[in-house]
């Protein structure tokens, strides 16, 4: 009789238990759904046929006039600091072969983007490893897009600071 008793119990407490689980699932998928209206009012929440990817750039590219462009001009470093991340193994470097590349790309998002300005980073693991690409492409930027296109332009140059000077940095003072 004591394990029929026991039996009852247990029938009565898991009973109890689904019915306190099912309220508590209850209670939840109210709470989320005021949550999930709230998110969904905030347009944070889209519908699936709604193309995120495609509204993120239309309306990136549509608000701003810059074009914003970073050129990494080698791999290669003239440091092994304790803290990089970077291997120094690859030593590619940018060369003048590129250029004109670049340059078309900058004219399509000039002429295609209506872009009236562009920002230039150069960066790699040390960028004036490769001053004489820098040089030559600031040159030909100058010439054939900024005289010709009348836009504006900025420079930016990313670098552990030990190959400036009076050389190189005369380039940057006129950008």
């Amino acid at each position: 009789m004591i394990g029929s008793q026991n039996s009852c119990l247990k029938k009565s407490l898991h009973t109890l238990l689904d019915k306190v689980s099912e309220q508590e699932k209850l209670i939840k998928a109210n709470h989320n759904s005021v949550k999930l209206e709230r998110l969904w009012e905030k347009g944070c929440i889209v519908d699936d046929n709604f193309n995120e990817e495609e509204y993120v750039v239309n309306s990136l590219s549509a608000s701003s006039r810059s074009y914003n462009l970073t050129i990494i001009t080698t791999y290669d470093c003239n440091m092994t600091c304790d803290y990089c991340f970077q291997s120094h193994l690859n030593k590619i470097s940018m060369a003048a072969a590129h250029i004109d590349t670049i340059l078309a790309r900058i004219v399509n998002k000039i002429v295609n983007k209506k872009k009236s300005d562009v920002k230039i980073a150069f960066t790699g693991e040390e960028p004036l490893i490769n001053f004489d690409f820098i040089r030559m492409f600031l040159e030909e930027f100058k010439n054939r897009i900024v005289s010709k296109y009348g836009i504006t332009y900025s420079v930016v140059l990313i670098t552990n600071g030990t190959l400036l000077n009076e050389k190189n940095n005369g380039i940057f003072k006129h950008s």
